[in-house]
Formats: structure tokens, C-alpha cells, sequence
């Protein structure tokens, strides 16, 4: 249960961190005047930033979430070995 609630925690502020970027990016380029644009430009762009937002997601995740559960079970396990009650 608690690995749940760190998982959608960390991925609830990944998704916060994530969001900010993906909407500076925005106004910065409604901003710029150019000319008409194609298609292939745009679904690029969002593409992108589909992958800005992702990448803040699972950063956020890996780094706040699994890092310090991983760290903590792992030092449980040494603690355990050199007390002897593994």
C-alpha cells in the first residue's frame, strides 16, 4: 500500500513540475510571430513536449519515489546481515 501512495504521490508532483515547462514553452511560442506553419511542425512540437512532460513524470518518480524506498530497503537488508537476523 504505501509503495502505491509513493508512486502516485511523486507522480502527482511530477505531473506539477511537468506542467510548468510544457506551458512556458507555449507561451513562448504564441508569443513569436512567424508565418503559417505546417502540420508536421506542430505535431512535432507536441510531440516534444508530450515528452518534456513525460520525462518530468518519471524523473520525479524514479529520483523522489524508488530511489529512497530502494536506498531504505537495501539499508533494512545490511542492517539485518550485520545484526544477524537475516
Amino acid at each position: 500500500m504505501q509503495f502505491k501512495q509513493t508512486i502516485i504521490s511523486t507522480a502527482f508532483i511530477g505531473t506539477i513540475a511537468g506542467i510548468l515547462p510544457v506551458l512556458g514553452s507555449i507561451a513562448v511560442r504564441s508569443e513569436r510571430v512567424a508565418g503559417p506553419e505546417s502540420f508536421s511542425s506542430w505535431l512535432v512540437y507536441a510531440l516534444s513536449l508530450a515528452g518534456v512532460f513525460l520525462g518530468c513524470v518519471i524523473f520525479c518518480v524514479a529520483l523522489f519515489g524508488l530511489l529512497p524506498m530502494l536506498l531504505q530497503h537495501g539499508f533494512i537488508k545490511l542492517a539485518r546481515l550485520w545484526t544477524g537476523r537475516a
